[in-house]
Order: structure tokens, then sequence, then C-alpha cells
């Protein structure tokens, strides 16, 4: 309503500029017990008089004000007059067209003098009001698409329409819906004229281009034995922004996620409301509550063929891109990073996934996301610990990637001296151009992205691949113990891969080791025995896994040892182990895993 008061007093003072008489012939109805002049409501009835119903009166005072319109209904030809203090009449030209009581005056807490005077306020105010307008004086249309505005005022003729650019958009009149209809043909500005008689009302149509088309639905697969809701809530964010059209240079913006959370068993269900914005310059915002469908999809665990090795340099002096390896289709593929932000102020340590492809791409991910910490043994340790975690439980999620887009996995606010490190897996499952792993540290801003949101790409999709990228980074030993007999003995870290060039992976951190170990007791008597962890090379933390169960070595120097698992066998008897770790990042590798007796 103010907002239509506003417009209507540029147009009063447009018109009295140019001389002429407003409101010759108001525009007066009757809609229920409502009066209205000009599309303003002016009065409501609300009780009877003298046995006439509300709705009644408000037909009999719209007819009794058209009969007097013409060049005397003026604003100032509205008056009241008391004829009690119960009964005050309004007249138009002299002619009483409505009474105000004191019973409609209880219904507002007012008296009838004081009602009689807010109505003819009212009518008075309508009578200047504008013969034709539009809500506004200018409008944005999508580019493609169909809008339609309601057409204002007391105009009786049939408006004609006139534009300067017939080639930005077709707009015609609805004399049904009294609106003005428009379609934006192309790109551009055009200025639209509205005649009805002697009066005219100027608007301007702007069409653009949505910022992008979003969805009204979509899909996001999730893995694992259960999918934590920590891993499904931070995956809705890109579960959305990866099925979103932006336009070049617009920006998405997850506005908030309607979700309970909770972890889903395999072949579990659930649905979350993720609200979304995209804008950017000279396109048109849209937004939009996309409804996510969540899947639990029942996918087995994956073995990586490559693994992508990101420490060259390991003490970061400079901002630069670090690590560059390209993913094949269908190839289980890990990373592993880790870095010391050695610049003296703070740096984003980014890793992002480029599709340079005209075709959307799936990756089946897995990520494991540990804050940077000054401690660089302990940051590798938990992020050894956090991905073999979510390893065992096959935790994953299937990510979309827009065609030419980036979608950030990491974005690490790295103060001086901290250190980032964790382990990914990635698998591209659909998209013609294999997806570009790209690990680079940049300067630290307010412009720093949000992990799982989606960028476009503009570069050239031309990428050089990085020389520490390793083939079969899974070991595993099959080994057998007999108490009596030579103990067993696996270095771990100690057989580097190497690529056809001769680039070593020293200490293979980031590699599987997968111990399986069938430990027997041929003697008469119970016996003692463990696995242990021996640092051989310096300190060093550790994370195994036995039989499924975890064990943290946090930290440990030579010459001790740790026991990562001991028994008592009785006599004959037979058990079998499987000890899982990785080397960690930040640690003296080689060490040493041994299976023997317990020292006495």
């Amino acid at each position: 309503m103010f907002r239509r008061l506003f417009i209507f007093i540029l147009c009063l003072a447009a018109l009295s500029g140019a001389g002429r008489v407003l409101a010759l012939s108001p525009r007066v109805e009757a809609d229920g017990g409502d009066l209205l002049i000009n599309n303003i409501l002016v009065c409501r009835f609300r009780v009877p008089e003298g046995g006439v119903a509300p709705a009644m009166r408000a037909r009999m005072a719209a007819m009794r004000i058209m009969e007097l319109s013409g060049p005397e209904l003026t604003p100032d030809s509205v008056s009241c007059v008391r004829l009690s203090d119960d009964l005050w009449r309004i007249t138009v030209r002299g002619s009483a067209v409505i009474s105000a009581q004191t019973e409609d005056a209880l219904q507002l807490s007012s008296t009838a003098e004081g009602l009689a005077g807010v109505w003819v306020n009212n009518i008075r105010a309508a009578l200047q009001a504008v013969p034709i307008y539009l809500d506004a004086s200018s409008f944005t249309l999508p580019l493609g698409e169909q809008r339609s505005w309601l057409l204002h005022g007391s105009y009786t003729m049939e408006p004609s329409l006139a534009m300067d650019d017939p080639e930005v958009a077709s707009v015609r009149y609805d004399p049904v819906t009294r609106s003005i209809a428009a379609y934006g043909k192309s790109l551009g500005v055009t200025r639209v004229t509205i005649t009805a008689g002697d009066f005219t009302f100027e608007f301007v149509i702007r069409v653009k281009k949505p910022a992008a088309v979003i969805p009204d639905s979509c899909t996001f697969s999730v893995t694992g034995n259960p999918c934590p809701a920590s891993v499904i809530r931070a995956g809705l964010r890109g579960a959305v922004c990866g099925n979103i059209k932006a336009e070049p240079g617009a920006s998405t913006v997850v506005e908030g996620i309607d979700w309970t959370d909770v972890s889903l068993a395999s072949g579990a269900g659930s649905t979350a409301s993720v609200r979304v914005s995209c804008k950017g310059n000279d396109y048109l915002t849209v937004s939009k509550v996309v409804c996510v469908r969540i899947q639990n999809c029942s996918e087995k665990r994956e073995k990586p063929a490559r693994i992508f090795y990101s420490n060259h340099p390991e003490t970061m002096k400079s901002f630069q891109d670090l690590f560059t390896g390209t993913l094949e289709q269908g190839v289980c593929t890990r990373l592993l990073y880790h870095h010391l932000n050695a610049t003296g102020r703070n740096a984003n340590l980014r890793i992002e996934l480029i599709n340079a492809g005209d075709e959307p791409a799936v990756v089946r991910s897995t990520r494991t996301a540990i804050k940077p910490m000054v401690d660089t043994i302990s940051v590798g340790l938990q992020a050894a610990k956090g991905f073999m975690g979510a390893e065992e439980k096959n935790i994953s999620t299937y990510d979309v990637i827009p065609p030419r887009s980036v979608r950030y996995y990491l974005s690490d606010v790295m103060r001086p001296n901290d250190t980032s490190s964790g382990v990914m897996e990635f698998t591209q499952k659909d998209g013609a151009a294999g997806c570009v792993v790209r690990v680079s540290l940049v300067r630290s801003g307010s412009a720093d992205p949000a992990v799982y949101s989606c960028a476009r790409y503009s570069g050239t999709g031309s990428f050089d691949e990085d020389d520490y990228i390793f083939d079969e980074p899974v070991k595993e030993y099959n080994e057998t113990y007999e108490v009596g007999k030579s103990w067993v003995f696996i270095s771990v870290g100690k057989e580097h891969l190497t690529t056809e060039k001769g680039t070593k992976l020293y200490g293979n951190y980031g590699v599987t080791y997968r111990m399986n170990f069938t430990i027997t007791n041929p003697t008469q008597d119970e016996r003692k025995v463990r696995v242990g962890f021996d640092p051989s090379a310096g300190a060093a933390a550790a994370y195994f896994t036995v039989n499924g169960e975890g064990v943290t070595i946090h930290h440990i120097k030579p010459p001790a040892e740790f026991n990562i698992y001991t028994a008592t066998l009785k006599p004959g008897e037979t058990r079998r182990l499987t000890v899982e770790t990785m080397p960690v990042s930040g640690s003296n590798y080689p060490a040493k895993v041994i299976v023997g007796p317990v020292s006495q």
C-alpha cells in the first residue's frame, strides 16, 4: 500500500505540472461490505443500518457516488455533517452518500464523528489516485518467461500499449484480469507506454537471464555402515550446488538446510529441504527450496589403484600450486596431502576437483576433515585415523560436478606454522573428461570458498601432471607365526612405491598395509604372544586396526616399542588377525610390525 501511495505522489506531481484535472470518472466498486474507489479501500461496513445489510450499504454508496461523477467531483466536494452524536452523514457535492453510525464506530473503538472524519479523508485521498498506474515504474523480466502485473486506476477505456524496442519483450493487456502481460524475448531494456484516454503511464522492462536454473529436486547418494549424519549434512550443500546450472560469474549461496540429522544404514533413505539462491552482476537473482532425496546405496568399498602424493614442498614459503593430477574413469585414487604454512601470514589451503568438460561429472569421494594444527605429528595421526575409520565403514558420497566447474573439497584457513594434513579418495563414475585434482595455497580472505561449494571454471583445461603419482597404494601380507619359532617382521614404509621415471614415495606415506597373521601355539602350555610396533626410524605416531578395532599410538621414540595386540593362546590354539595401518604423515618411517612372544 505504501508503495502504491508513493507512485500516486509521483504521478500526481507529473499530472499537476501538466495542468490536468484528476479523477473525473473514478472507479467505484463494492466488494461485500467494502467500498473501493480507484481500487483503494475507503469504507468498510460491518453492521446493518435501518435493516440494510453491510453489503447492500456498500453497493448503495457506490451507486450514489457514480451518479455524482463529473467535473465537479473533486476531493474538496467531499465533507461530513452532524445529524446527532450517534449519526453523521458524508456528502459528495452536497448529496448524502454514506451514514456513519455509533454502531459502525464501536467496531473500531471510535465515535461516529471520528469514523466520519476517517472515511471523508479516505474518499478524498482515493479520488486523487492516478487514473492508470502499475505498482512500480521498472520491472525485471526473466528471458524466455512471462510475467503479469495488475494495472490499477479508474480508467474505463481499454488501454493501448507502445514500446520503443519490441525485440526485447512483447506486451499485451488482459481485460479480464486488468493486467499487463509481458514476455522476455531477448536481453535488453525497453520502455513501455500505457495510454487510456488522455492519461498515460510509462514503465521500463529489463530482460535478464536468471543467474541459474535451480532444480525442484535432486538425489544425493551416500554409502556407509552407517553413513554418519555429519557426512550427510556436509554433503547436502554439494548435492544441491552440483545440480544447479549457473551462468558464468554467478555465485550460489546455500541459505539454510532443513533436515533432521540422522545416520543412515545401508539401504535407508531420508529427505531434506535446502534453501539456495544464485545471483550475479546483470543476472536475475533466483531462489528456491530444493527437495533432496538422500539414499544410502549398497555399493562395496573400493580398492585404490593409485595415490596422489601432495607433500612437495612440505614447508610452504609462498603461495603456489602444490599438486595436480587427473582422475581416470572408474579408477579409485587416493590423495594424501601434508603441508606446513611458513608464509608468515594466514593462508588458505584448497583442494578442488575441476571438471573442464562439457558434461556433468559424478565422483564418489571419501573425505575426512582435520583442522590444521601446529603439531605436525598429531595432525598427521588424526588424518590417518579419520580416513581409516571412514574407509573401514565404507563411508562415501556421490558428488555431481557441473560442466566447466570447480568443486571444493578442502578450504583450510592456516595460521602461520599450522600444518594441514589429510587423506581422501576419489573415483570418477561418469563424465566425458577426467576431473583434475588440484592442491594449492592462496591468500586467505573473505572470498575463501565453502567446502563442497561449486564455482565456474574459466581456465583452458590444460594441466601438467605431477611427478608424485604412484600405482598400487595397498600392500598385503599373509604371514604365519608359530610359537617357539622365528618371529615375523614386516617393514612398514621401506619398500617405496616408484614411478616409471624413478620418483620414489619415501616412507610410503598414505599407503595401506594389510597384514593377515595366522598365529598358532603347537606347545602343551599356554603362551602369550603379541603384535608390536617398533618406530625404528625415529619419533612416530601410528594408528592400527586389529580385526576392525582401532589402536592409537600418539607418540613413541626408539628404542621403545608398543604392543598393538597381546593374547594368551591355549595349547594347540590358532588365531587369525587382520592388522591394517598406513604410514602417518609428520612421523618418521619406515617402522616395523613384529609378531612374537611377550617378553617376560
